[in-house]
């Protein structure tokens, strides 16, 4: 078998995919390759249109680089890597600058002839030239799986992507909920923003919410903590300027102090559907039922701002069981196993060295 896989390996071609000086033709052929990968992967799921991806990738962040990586069998994208690196001089650098997230795939036309190993051996380059330690990817397939475990990936964390149909939701039920914060002392204060968060605002309670973020279960997960950031959400927003979209933020708050908070997305690209980020509240307030409470309001909010939405979106550890209950009783269903895989650099130069042949 081994054999073989070095055998086929030597008809793929592996080169950088460089966005901002690719020509037309490069980008055609990547769209190209993009739209089949997302039919393979999810038929029912929407398209992307080319310019709005287009446009995603050539995006600049302030704190992170994307780096891509193609596989080319007889000059037609087979696979694709994409790593990413913490930008050089950014808060909290040295803590961020180990981990590499990687994601990608590979047509299923051409699976299991050794194209994504061999774009191991660009991941391992990649991050050999910066320095980094561990890798971290996701799927949410079989074969992915069985592919991480092959390389010695070790699995970190599982996450439920789990779905809510708008149409089976009890409203008066989610009325309840929301009165639960005004059961708490010391009194609580909402604060609710469902178009876009003043930047000022963000930045003074980015620290809080980092907080929060960074307290909710990870599984066994190594990673640097995440930190909100003003810089960020302004180039966020200065996309879904272009795109269309809103920035839903529930809080409540006892004087400045942040108890709890649960933000979602919406976008005009999908705009039957919205996606759910973090509910969480603080340890001192936990037990209340504010998470419930502040879930409530979001969906709430959600509905009287866009009533065409059909579906909500959001994803949970597995290990986070308070969570996962709160989202049975509203409703929500498993749609997705998403399972976390991390592997040191060592060990994917030596499951790349496979086909490499040495």
């Amino acid at each position: 078998m081994t054999a073989i896989l070095k055998s086929m390996s030597s008809a793929i071609v592996v080169r950088a995919f460089v966005p901002a000086t690719a020509t037309a033709s490069e980008w055609q052929a990547y769209h190209e390759f993009c739209r089949v990968r997302a039919r393979d992967d999810d038929p029912n799921w929407p398209l992307e249109s080319d310019a709005d991806r287009q446009r995603h990738i050539l995006q600049q962040w302030p704190l992170g680089e994307q780096f891509r990586f193609i596989a080319l069998i007889d000059d037609r994208i087979a696979g694709n890597l994409g790593v990413s690196r913490r930008r050089a001089g950014t808060p909290d650098y040295d803590l961020h600058a180990p981990f590499a997230w990687a994601w990608g795939g590979v047509r299923k036309d051409v699976r299991r002839l050794g194209v994504a190993t061999r774009l191991l051996g660009a991941a391992a380059d990649f991050m050999t030239e910066n320095r980094q330690t561990t890798a971290t990817a996701s799927t949410q397939f079989e074969d992915g799986r069985a592919f991480f475990i092959r390389i010695g990936a070790v699995e970190k964390l599982r996450v439920m992507e789990n779905r809510l149909d708008m149409a089976g939701v009890d409203w008066d039920a989610i009325a309840a909920w929301q009165q639960l914060a005004q059961a708490v002392e010391p009194p609580l204060r909402w604060e609710v923003y469902n178009q876009r968060v003043p930047l000022d605002r963000y930045e003074t309670l980015a620290p809080a919410m980092s907080q929060l973020f960074n307290d909710a279960p990870q599984g066994t997960l190594e990673q640097a903590p995440m930190q909100y950031n003003r810089a960020t959400l302004e180039t966020w927003y200065a996309d879904i300027d272009v795109s269309g979209g809103n920035h839903f933020l529930v809080l409540l708050l006892h004087g400045d102090e942040l108890v709890a908070m649960c933000d979602a997305t919406w976008t005009a690209q999908f705009p039957d559907r919205a996606f759910q980020n973090l509910t969480a509240v603080t340890r001192a307030w936990r037990g209340k039922g504010l998470a419930k409470a502040v879930k409530a309001r979001m969906m709430w909010l959600m509905r009287e701002t866009h009533p065409g939405i059909k579906m909500i979106i959001t994803t949970n550890a597995n290990v986070n069981a308070a969570m996962l209950a709160i989202n049975r009783q509203l409703g929500f269903v498993q749609h997705k196993d998403v399972r976390t895989y991390q592997i040191s650099r060592d060990q994917l130069r030596l499951a790349a060295a496979e086909v490499r042949g040495g």
